[in-house]
């Protein structure tokens, strides 16, 4: 095993050594030339026209400076349908073609770039191949490295990018695959920068035109028109009183950029023109211009429409129809018509909040002018919530074109804590902007509110709506057992059992939680109470009862939910309780907050009541008790009792045995009225006396 161990580590070394060397090894050839592309233009489909893609560069890296071998060669392959141009025409200065320069000592300050020889260091080989040799003094020197600055024709081209392949042939050059333009669809491609809504009149999205490849709509005077939808027309005149400039605007930018300025009508510069806008007051408007020659740079034309909507107009998106004569025709969405009013919404989840809360924070409730001047100036917004909750607080957020500070203190001015609705004016002028804020509400609830907290925004500002932006929730829910029965002036009796369950983590505060009976129920005794699940943490030494209520200190809120039960419950009555059910109420500072008089209170302090018991009059009592043969444990109202004989069934004669004393305390016989003296078990209860004798099967009542 040891020699064997030791050859499989031998191995493994081996190995280890084998792999390093390749490593080793192939490292500098990963660097022998730090390869990169200047730009990646996109080009044009047209078959006819020569165009210049990014230019490719092949430098020594700088750790491996002399990696270049002179008199080598490598090739540049691209791809079919793109095809090489290196014709130069010796006529036509404008003439562009494809040019291979080579440099020596690259960053040193008499160093500069020199064309290779066509012919002799470099080549077309077919239409899509250069083949190309490295000068002989290559190698020694500190960096050398070659540029290729290609020409094409897109001819046969299937579209995208336009990859070519680097073939190094073990000349020092880096071999790779490099994206040096990409062709695109169409001649030019329009977009909507955006989607404003407006009313009556308004600036629509920029249209932005961008040209494909470079000269895409060439050089000479062309169109552009767009069609505005049936009941809408074009406005070239009505200008901006900050700027006094039109609102509408033509822009000629990056390769179509030079004399043109964002204004409207005939433009002409040193006498010459330039571009013309016609169509004021009509559905079709006409751009004529006239495009600069000699472009290197792709060009952008931005149109900032304005528009009016007439009678006719339909509400909805405004689409318009572009087309020209080079231009690529689009179908685009530059506005939405709408009518004047103020959207009104929650701003998000709706808040999950606690009955009993004095400081409840709300979701935002966001109000948006549909159009500019939706809201009328020096009106006002009435905000009303459910009676069962008031106002204490207000925070302000996202304004457009209103004062933040001026909107809050106008809010805040009418929040007296004590009320369920608030009103304020929120602009005193019309802003040239659509006006945007939102309100964020801090509001007390009432302890036994639930459901669903609504704002109803109405006013004859111009605003109506609803929107929902909290639900109240009951910080516990209370559950019982089966109701039991108590009979009237008397101790000691069982009532069922309790539980009290958090709605969510914390809802019981540090404070006392009470349970509270009616009046002229007294506790008998402390019973018995734990934390079932959760962790919330009692201050057992506190539990008390004093007359009708049992009071629970909470020493520490939980972080998960958390249950409390509360079992062997017992209770004295005096002979003024009424007939009826029995609710226990579940209140205390653990609970509500705002219980109390002052502003932001609420006269409320029971959270939730559950059923516990049934009281009964003389001659009404009725019990339930329930024995299991085998078992020596009985239900009496659902309370559990423990006897110590259990029932069972002789064997011999089928009847069933059941102990006769917890029997008759089932029916209501006090246990100090059971008797047993010599072979006579006698039951006094009310006026009745029952005797029974063993043995016999006589049973006498009163005698």
């Amino acid at each position: 095993m040891r020699r064997t161990r030791k050859k499989s580590i031998s191995i493994l070394v081996a190995l280890t050594f084998l792999l390093s060397m390749v490593f080793v090894y192939a490292g500098p050839a990963l660097a022998w030339t730090d390869n990169r592309v200047s730009t990646v233009p996109t080009l044009s489909d047209d078959p006819e026209i020569e165009q210049y893609l990014g230019t490719l560069t092949l430098l020594e890296s700088d750790d491996y400076p002399q990696d270049l071998e002179g008199g080598k060669s490598f090739t540049v392959t691209f791809p079919s349908g793109v095809k090489i141009d290196d014709t130069d025409d010796p006529d036509d200065p404008n003439d562009s073609y494809t040019v291979v320069e080579y440099i020596y000592d690259y960053g040193q300050p008499d160093a500069k770039w020199q064309p290779l020889t066509k012919g002799t260091d470099w080549k077309k080989s077919g239409d899509y191949t250069l083949d190309i040799t490295l000068p002989d003094d290559f190698g020694d020197r500190s960096r050398d490295g070659i540029r290729i600055k290609p020409v094409v024709k897109i001819d046969g081209f299937a579209g995208g990018d336009i990859e070519v392949t680097v073939d190094g042939f073990d000349s020092g050059v880096t071999s790779g695959k490099y994206v040096l333009g990409r062709v695109g669809e169409g001649d030019t491609t329009a977009t909507v920068l955006s989607k404003p809504t407006i009313g009556e009149t308004g600036k629509g999205g920029i249209i932005r035109i961008t040209e494909n490849s470079v000269n895409a709509i060439g050089d000479a005077k062309q169109e552009i028109t767009i069609k505005l939808p049936k009941g809408f027309e074009w406005d070239t005149e009505t200008k901006d009183p900050n700027t006094g400039k039109p609102y509408f605007a033509v822009d000629f930018m990056a390769g179509l950029s030079g004399s043109w300025q964002s204004v409207a009508q005939a433009v002409y510069v040193d006498g010459d023109y330039k571009y013309h806008v016609a169509g004021n007051g009509e559905r079709t408007l006409t751009i004529t211009f006239d495009p600069p020659s000699g472009r290197t740079q792709r060009g952008i034309i931005q149109i900032t429409p304005y528009i009016v909507a007439t009678s006719s107009a339909d509400y909805g998106d405004v689409e318009v129809e572009l087309s020209g004569d080079e231009v690529s025709d689009a179908d685009l969405v530059i506005a939405t018509y709408a009518d004047f009013g103020v959207t009104v919404k929650a701003d998000g989840d709706v808040e999950e909040v606690l009955a009993g809360q004095i400081d409840a924070e709300l979701t935002k409730l966001y109000f948006k002018e549909n159009v500019a001047g939706s809201f009328v100036p020096n009106r006002k917004i009435k905000i009303s919530f459910p009676k069962w909750i008031k106002i204490q607080d207000v925070e302000v957020s996202g304004t457009k074109n209103i004062n933040a500070t001026t909107l809050k203190n106008a809010v805040k001015a009418d929040i007296d804590g004590d009320d369920n609705e608030v009103q304020f004016v929120p602009l005193t002028s019309s802003p040239s902007g659509k006006v945007e804020f939102k309100l964020k509400f801090t509001v007390s609830i009432e302890a036994n509110a639930t459901g669903d907290i609504v704002a109803e925004v109405s006013g004859r500002a111009g605003v109506e709506g609803s929107a929902v932006v909290g639900k109240a929730l009951a910080p516990v829910t209370a559950t019982a057992g089966t109701p039991t029965q108590l009979s009237i002036g008397k101790k000691d009796q069982p009532i069922a059992d309790i539980t009290i369950t958090e709605a969510k983590d914390g809802a019981l505060m540090e404070g006392d939680l009470i349970v509270s009976l009616p009046d002229n129920i007294k506790f008998s005794g402390t019973p018995t109470v734990e934390v079932t699940a959760g962790n919330v943490e009692l201050d057992e030494e506190g539990i008390d009862t004093a007359n009708n209520e049992l009071t629970i200190p909470i020493k520490s809120e939980s972080t998960k939910p958390s249950t409390i039960k509360i079992t062997g419950i017992k209770v004295d009555l005096d002979r003024t309780v009424p007939s009826g059910e029995v609710k226990a109420s579940i209140k205390g500072e653990a609970l509500v907050e705002n219980y109390g008089d002052d502003p932001g209170q609420f006269d409320t302090s029971t959270v939730v009541k559950v059923a516990v018991a049934n009281v009964v009059g003389p001659g009404e009592e009725k019990a339930k008790a329930v024995l299991t043969i085998g078992s020596t444990t009985m239900t009496v109202n659902g309370q559990e009792v423990a006897m110590d004989v259990a029932p069972y069934i002789d064997a011999a004669t089928g009847r069933t045995y059941v102990p006769v004393r917890y029997v008759a305390q089932a029916l209501g016989v006090a246990p100090e009225n059971i008797f047993y003296d010599a072979g006579v078990v006698t039951l006094l209860k009310d006026v009745r006396a029952v005797q029974m004798t063993i043995g016999s099967k006589a049973l006498l009542i009163n005698g």
